[in-house]
């Protein structure tokens, strides 16, 4: 099984260090029993996102691909929370401007293979 863990923020680019993207994938395939070897971490820096009607500074992350995330929701509380801290370490962005989407299937994603559309699922 593969993850895909996308950061979003709109602080500048590079600002997040090669050493957040191992911390992270290291941190994700302990939580969800997987090889680091199938995770893959996409960074994307210098956004322009707003939250809560302001640009200052925020972010979020997604992990996609992982059913195992909805199974436990105090498990889930202690992922995210795990999972902002370390951004908000890493980035700067305080703890109220992060927070992290879930979705268990790659297959809920916008796209086309082999010229045939994708239909969001969920």
């Amino acid at each position: 099984m593969m993850l895909r863990c996308v950061v979003h923020v709109n602080t500048p680019a590079c600002k997040l260090s090669d050493s957040f993207r191992t911390q992270l994938a290291t941190m994700v395939a302990k939580r969800y029993d997987l090889q680091t070897e199938n995770i893959i971490v996409l960074i994307r820096e210098g956004l322009r996102l707003m939250r809560a009607g302001t640009k200052d500074a925020c972010g979020y992350i997604e992990l996609f691909g992982c059913d195992a995330i909805f199974d436990d929701a105090e498990k889930n509380r202690e992922d995210t929370t795990a999972l902002i801290q370390l951004l908000q370490k890493e980035s700067g962005i305080p703890l109220a401007r992060l927070f992290v989407l879930m979705r268990p299937q790659w297959s809920t994603n916008w796209g086309k293979i082999g010229g045939q559309s994708l239909v969001m699922d969920t």
